[in-house]
């Protein structure tokens, strides 16, 4: 038998105005440039204009250009004050004027894959190789390696470039690659690559060859530095041991990026610069990239044209309705990057308050536990714009560019009951780590023993994650060889 019954639920919904808003707060400053341009150039209502060419009455106080809202019903002729009312958004540094953009050149120069197949020329390769060399060399990784199998560039030849070859065709051709330059270029894995620079080598020393051996032959037990092993099965002391690791250490593992130029190097464009002036600290807004924005004078001049005609026809109609859809969507826009910026600068001097011993000294052990929920109630935002904000805006100190992120951390007790940032933890950590004995590194379990006896009382998975997030590798792959003095 079907029943009838009511379910009361209360569910919020996002307008489509706050999903664009939540859009463009995600956004980092490259992405946000983009934005405009393309607003810019899919609305004709919107355009450029340079603070020196602001006629002063189209000035408006960018206090008042969030509230432009404009209720009309169909057809409406409402376009008193358009001048005053449509805003103008002005990215200056704290509404003053802006400062002046600088011109850097830019040098053009060859990609890494440029100046690879410009070598191919010496190696004499026959018209049906060049292809498959051409191939080889495009695939080269950022790090400098050939990632695909065999199986795999044969396939490809094969499907796409109608090139039909065995793994026989392909190994001299690989191995003709390799012997180009920066040394090391074209391998199949670390091992490879290692081998190929100590082969390179044209003094081929005792320690030169014991690394070759060490590389070629005992490459696992390196790799875990079982050295204790590694002596009994290369049958030499621990000092040629030492010297033969020192050769491997100082070889290239990523030749690809020893030219600097294999691809263009991606630079982190900071939304804020916050400055030191004695006790205080500036906040500056970073956005000398983006264009000034208004409202399309001719769309507005069209407008009041069409308010004096006394006779309007469907198609003027039409129009009309056209321009003011095209002015409302301009003015949304331009308020929505509005919000953007109050709300990043909100939440940032949110941050900058809660971290101001850290903003005046730079010493990371001033820290203070921060979490979003935090910044959320102290802003009254919802912990999910707190969330965006934070997780791909930058802002550059004097002590290096910063992701938002890097301010937050999880509060711990000590022993005396006093809450310390995990920044705390992690620096004691690595003093630890750099102050031990290498031929004995200190274990987790030894790590958390050591800061218990200082006062932090941390189990040691807690040190593992800790550790694990600064990238330092468990005490086994940690342990270094010293060469001892010759006893006499």
């Amino acid at each position: 038998m079907l029943k009838n019954y009511l379910d009361l639920k209360q569910t919020g919904r996002l307008s489509p105005q706050q999903i664009r808003l939540m859009n463009q707060i995600h956004m980092n400053l490259q992405e946000l440039e983009q934005a405009v341009e393309i607003e810019i150039n899919e609305n004709p209502a919107l355009e450029r204009n340079n603070y020196e060419d602001i006629d002063p009455q189209e000035r408006v106080d960018s206090e008042g250009e969030q509230n432009h809202d404009n209720k009309s019903d169909d057809f409406s002729w409402d376009t008193s004050n358009l001048d005053d009312d449509i805003p103008n958004y002005r990215l200056y540094d704290k509404y003053g004027a802006r400062e002046e953009k600088e011109s850097f050149p830019v040098a053009f120069e060859k990609s890494f894959h440029e100046r690879i197949m410009d070598q191919i020329g010496s190696l004499n390769f026959t018209p049906q190789q060049v292809p498959i060399a051409e191939f080889l060399i495009g695939s080269i990784d950022g790090n400098g390696y050939i990632r695909l199998s065999n199986q795999d560039i044969i396939d490809y030849l094969a499907f796409n470039l109608n090139i039909e070859i065995t793994a026989d065709d392909l190994y001299p051709i690989t191995k003709a690659i390799q012997s180009l330059d920066p040394a090391g270029i074209g391998a199949r894995d670390l091992q490879e690559c290692l081998l190929l620079q100590l082969k390179r080598k044209s003094n081929k020393t005792k320690e030169v060859q014991h690394a070759i051996k060490i590389v070629d032959k005992h490459f696992s037990l390196y790799a875990n530095k079982r050295f204790n092993r590694l002596k009994a099965s290369m049958k030499i002391s621990e000092n040629d041991l030492h010297d033969a690791i020192k050769i491997i250490k100082s070889l290239n593992p990523k030749p690809g990026g020893s030219s600097g130029s294999f691809q263009r190097n991606s630079y982190v464009i900071p939304d804020f610069t916050a400055k030191i002036e004695g006790e205080e600290i500036q906040l500056i807004l970073n956005q000398n990239n983006l264009p000034h924005l208004r409202i399309s004078k001719s769309y507005r001049q069209t407008l009041l044209a069409f308010k004096e005609s006394k006779n309007i026809s469907l198609k003027e109609k039409e129009t009309i309705e056209f321009i003011k859809s095209k002015v409302e969507n301009a003015k949304s826009f331009i308020n929505l990057i509005y919000q953007r910026y109050i709300t990043l600068e909100t939440t940032v001097r949110a941050i900058i308050n809660h971290q101001i011993e850290y903003f005046l000294t730079g010493d990371e052990k001033k820290l203070k536990p921060l979490t979003l929920k935090k910044i959320a109630d102290e802003t009254q935002m919802d912990i999910s714009t707190i969330s965006r904000v934070t997780s791909s805006k930058y802002i550059d100190t004097p002590y290096g560019v910063k992701l938002l992120k890097y301010f937050f951390s999880e509060g711990l007790m000590t022993k005396d009951s006093q809450e310390i940032s995990s920044y705390n933890v992690k620096s004691a950590i690595k003093e630890i780590i750099d102050s031990e004995n290498k031929n004995q590194p200190f274990s987790d379990i030894a790590i958390s023993n050591i800061l218990k006896n200082k006062g932090y009382n941390i189990a040691r998975r807690t040190i593992t994650k800790y550790r694990e997030q600064l990238k330092i590798p468990v005490s086994r792959l940690r342990k270094q060889l010293e060469k001892k003095e010759n006893q006499t």
